[in-house]
């Protein structure tokens, strides 16, 4: 069905092939496999695919196995007189950029990509639910028994039992307490620090992403601090509620920012993303976004606040024809936990 797609795009932008190499993302998002190669879609013939002959793969694209791939692909071309080729300018390097430009007229297809990975079918969707499943269980073991004196043993049991779980990380996490946690993106690690704890994880499940991320309280939180985290919370309770088809997201990130009043300052980052077999991808939820939510895209909605602690809550949601779905359902009540 993707690869139907594309080739109704190059039907209409007059293109002779669209030349996907294995580092793009799009790669695996079309052959549902992870090799060293490249992908030829053509407008009105079935794709090819190239890949080194020391690879493996199991897909039902026509595959050419050779010795160098790039130089069966260049044989193709030439064969099949290609003269119009669409690259994603925004994942190829200059290098390839180059190789091709003398000997073709190039077109950057990379927002029709984009675009076209901005909503799921039901496969895409069933992977995303298990990435979730498998990462909530991750982080239920990690509240369950609480025994970490640092912020890098959690880390590395996160990255332990993604192995145990035969997935790979979607990102490298981010584990953050007491001050730590005032930087969003925190990469360092300390001895646990007392105050709000933030734990930021994902894993790939057959290529496709989950990201979630839950505060703590090590210690004894102030009234202060409850009722802070009771604020962020309500926000993100009532973003996720008001989201619906047809919604701009900007307007999302805009309505967040009034909720927080005043404390919007210490809101640094955007209020959320898309997700899939990036970590990050459309739609675009922040004030300047153009994008509007339709039906199948998932997205993340995580407000935080960053002043002298920190603050993050994060779910994965799918945009449904009657709202909004819940794909992340650990639990988001402020626990406190004592180390």
């Amino acid at each position: 069905m993707h690869i139907k797609q594309l080739q109704k795009i190059l039907q209409k932008r007059h293109l002779d092939v669209a030349l996907i190499f294995s580092k793009d993302p799009s790669f695996f998002y079309f052959v549902q496999e992870e090799s060293s190669g490249a992908l030829l879609v053509f407008p009105f013939e079935e794709p090819l695919l190239c890949i080194n002959k020391i690879e493996e793969v199991a897909t039902k694209i026509n595959t050419f196995f050779c010795s160098d791939y790039r130089v069966h692909l260049k044989q193709i071309l030439l064969e099949k007189q290609i003269k119009k080729i669409g690259l994603n300018y925004f994942s190829e390097s200059i290098n390839t950029f180059n190789e091709f430009k003398l000997s073709y007229e190039l077109t950057d297809i990379s927002e029709n990509l984009f675009f076209m990975r901005k909503t799921k079918n039901s496969y895409e969707l069933s992977c995303i639910k298990k990435a979730c499943k498998k990462t909530e269980q991750i982080l239920s073991k990690i509240i369950n028994n609480f025994t970490f004196k640092s912020e890098g043993e959690i880390k590395r049991f996160i990255k332990i039992e993604a192995i145990k779980n035969n997935c790979e990380l979607s990102f490298e996490p981010i584990v953050a307490s007491g001050a730590n946690a005032q930087i969003p993106h925190y990469k360092k690690s300390t001895k646990l620090n007392k105050g709000f704890l933030i734990i930021d994880l994902g894993l790939k499940y057959k290529g496709y992403c989950s990201d979630i991320t839950r505060t703590f309280y090590l210690g004894v939180p102030s009234v202060k601090e409850k009722q802070l985290y009771e604020t962020i919370l309500k926000i993100q309770k009532k973003i996720i509620k008001s989201i619906k088809p047809g919604i701009k997201t900007a307007d999302l990130e805009k309505k967040a920012r009034v909720m927080m009043k005043s404390d919007s300052k210490y809101f640094v980052h955007n209020l959320g993303h898309g997700l899939g077999v990036e970590i990050h991808e459309l739609p675009r939820l922040n004030l300047k976004s153009d994008d509007i939510l339709r039906t199948g895209m998932i997205i993340t909605i995580e407000p935080g606040y960053y002043n002298t602690q920190g603050i993050r809550i994060e779910d994965d949601v799918l945009v449904t024809n009657n709202g909004a779905q819940l794909l992340t359902m650990f639990p988001k009540k402020l626990k406190v936990l004592s180390y």
